[in-house]
């Protein structure tokens, strides 16, 4: 298992051998604490969960505050993976030319109207169309007297979850803890990600 938490930086560019650009993504990824190990004994599956950076919180009634991890997420383990709690895992594990999916939260864009969320052309912007040029439209005939469901219309858009598949790790910067992969992924700079080898 090759799997570690990060944080998306920025997206920069890189040239190969021949010339060519290559679009890439750094992440500041690791390094990652094993905070805890579930086994198929006890929770009846085998994973990890592994910590990413730090943040204070107060903790009892006199308020004394504690470092705490700023980020916990599971990752599931194969039968041949051995883990133990309070390993750390970092970008070392990772080699160039690795595929990773890399997990992450989409910018959020709030509520939106149907050309944005789902890229209508909206009304033509002629004689007897005035205020509806980016509206929705009909949704359908009378029956059965109530909007089906699945159906596309303006509503709250972005803030999910997204995986984007089959990217190639290119820079594998074990000082600085940076890790570039080859395209975009989804997310606002600062967004915490988590990038998994594919099997």
């Amino acid at each position: 298992m090759k799997a570690l938490l990060g944080k998306k930086l920025r997206m920069t560019r890189m040239y190969d051998d021949a010339g060519n650009v290559i679009p890439l993504t750094l992440i500041e990824a690791g390094p990652c604490e094993v905070a805890h190990v579930t086994s198929e004994e006890k929770e009846g599956y085998k994973a990890v969960q592994l910590a990413f950076g730090t943040r204070m919180i107060k903790r009892g009634s006199e308020g004394k505050k504690e470092e705490s991890p700023r980020v916990l997420r599971e990752v599931r383990l194969s039968e041949d993976d051995a883990l133990e709690a309070g390993q750390n895992l970092s970008v070392e594990q990772f080699e160039v030319g690795d595929t990773v999916k890399v997990t992450s939260t989409v910018k959020g864009r709030g509520y939106t109207g149907v050309v944005k969320r789902w890229g209508f052309a909206g009304a033509p912007k002629t004689h007897g169309h005035k205020h509806d040029l980016r509206s929705g439209g009909s949704i359908g005939a009378g029956f059965p007297q109530h909007v089906m469901k699945g159906m596309k219309m303006a509503g709250r858009s972005g803030g999910n979850q997204k995986t984007i598949r089959g990217l190639e790790v290119v820079v594998v910067d074990p000082k600085e803890n940076l890790l570039g992969v080859k395209g975009s992924i989804p997310g606002a700079p600062g967004t915490v990600v988590m990038i998994q080898e594919m099997a």
